[in-house]
């Protein structure tokens, strides 16, 4: 037991080292599996998106449809904490930062020629 009195110090030194930003980054406290769809502006007007995604723990995928109908591509991201961060390797091109609250997501989006970083609002359709 002597031999570990040196030792306590360095313990509790090493335990106030923890970061609550890691626990920030690793904790998924919301889900959003489902079809979003909202909108961005761009120079044409608004730009039309639909997210169909499905969560397992903090990694999401998915697919888009634009304006035009489907679109090709793989939608993949993460959930940490409330905020979902994701790219679009696919027709459009997108990647984005939302920030989740129930039904709702708000962020920024980057669109292919749209005005970026455009202010994205999605809604989850029941």
């Amino acid at each position: 037991m002597r031999s570990l009195l040196p030792l306590i110090p360095l313990l509790i030194v090493v335990s106030g080292c923890a970061s609550s930003d890691w626990i920030d980054r690793t904790l998924v406290t919301a889900d959003v599996t489902g079809v979003w769809e909202g909108s961005a502006p761009s120079p044409s007007g608004q730009t039309w998106l639909q997210l169909t995604l499905d969560q397992r723990g903090p990694r999401v995928t998915g697919s888009v449809r634009a304006w035009a109908g489907p679109r090709t591509g793989t939608l993949n991201g993460t959930i940490a904490g409330d905020v979902f961060t994701f790219s679009h390797t696919g027709d459009p091109r997108l990647t984005g930062e939302l920030t989740v609250d129930g039904d709702e997501m708000i962020g920024q989006v980057n669109i292919p020629y749209s005005y970026n970083p455009a202010r994205l609002t999605l809604r989850r359709v029941k």
